[in-house]
């Protein structure tokens, strides 16, 4: 999972852990730039949050919600790990004390 995250995340900077508390900061409830209206990840619901839109839909469903392209520039998600991502969101986005 790291390895998917800080490609894309950290592309012009030091790959981070995912645990690390400063990784929160930037996308729990913050409204993403680009598509102004939709926050990166809102705590309690993935189903709004623009990350989990961004890794759960296909890029049609994406492309007819103004959403742009896939988050991933590489392999995409598996499901389980699409589910993970539902659960951390879904249970308030707070950061685990390690990430596997």
């Amino acid at each position: 999972m790291t390895s998917k995250c800080t490609n894309c995340c950290s592309a012009n900077s030091t790959p981070t852990a995912l645990t690390r508390p400063e990784i929160r900061t930037p996308i729990v409830s913050v409204e993403n730039q680009r598509y102004l209206g939709h926050t990166r990840v809102v705590p309690g619901n993935a189903d709004v949050s623009l990350l989990y839109q961004k890794i759960s839909m296909s890029s049609s469903d994406l492309s007819n919600a103004v959403l742009g392209m896939l988050i991933l520039l590489g392999p995409s998600f598996d499901p389980s790990e699409i589910e993970g991502f539902d659960t951390w969101i879904n249970q308030d986005a707070m950061m685990p004390e390690k990430c596997d």
